[in-house]
C-alpha cells in the first residue's frame, strides 16, 4: 500500500508540476500579424464577375485578383461612411485593410454604382486568401482598426 501512495503521489506532484510549466514557461501565442492600411487609390475596370474572390452586399462590395494582387472595393451606398475590404492570408502571415472613401457615383440610366477603387498588394504565390467586405462612419473613425468596422460580408477565398 504504502509504494501504491508514493506512486500516486508521484504523479499527481509531476502532473502539477507539468501543469506550472505550461501556465507559466510555455511560450505566449503568436501575436496576429500587424493590420496593412492601404487608402484604394487607382480607379480600374474590373469585372466582379471575374473576380477570383467576391463579397457584396448592399453596403459595399469586395473582390480578389490574383492576376497581379490586387483588391477591389466599392461603396454602394451615399450614407457619407467608408468602405473597405478587409482582408487576410489564411496562415495569419499578413493581413489588411483596403479602404475607399469615395462614394457611389450617378451613371445615367443605371443610376448610382459604386465606384471600384484598387489596392495592389505583392502577395507570396500558393497563399490562401480570404476576403471580406465591410463599412465604417468616418466621422467618428479613422476606419483604421478592424473594430471601427459593421456590416461585415459573409468571407470568401482564392489561392494566389
Amino acid at each position: 500500500m504504502p509504494s501504491t501512495r508514493r506512486s500516486l503521489r508521484s504523479t499527481a506532484l509531476a502532473v502539477a508540476a507539468g501543469a506550472l510549466v505550461a501556465l507559466t514557461g510555455a511560450p505566449a501565442a503568436q501575436a496576429a500579424a500587424p493590420l496593412e492600411i492601404d487608402m484604394a487609390t487607382s480607379s480600374e475596370v474590373q469585372d466582379f464577375y471575374g473576380c477570383d474572390a467576391k463579397v457584396g452586399d448592399t453596403y459595399s462590395m469586395g473582390c480578389f485578383n490574383d492576376n497581379g494582387d490586387v483588391f477591389y472595393t466599392a461603396d454602394w451606398e451615399r450614407d457619407s461612411m467608408r468602405a473597405a475590404v478587409h482582408w487576410r492570408l489564411s496562415d495569419g502571415s499578413r493581413r489588411g485593410l483596403c479602404i475607399t472613401t469615395k462614394g457611389p457615383a450617378w451613371v445615367p440610366t443605371v443610376g448610382w454604382v459604386g465606384t471600384r477603387l484598387a489596392c495592389d498588394k505583392d502577395l507570396p504565390e500558393g497563399k490562401r486568401v480570404e476576403i471580406r467586405s465591410g463599412r465604417c462612419d468616418g466621422t467618428i473613425h479613422s476606419c483604421k482598426k478592424l473594430s471601427h468596422y459593421q456590416d461585415w460580408t459573409a468571407w470568401d477565398a482564392a489561392t494566389v
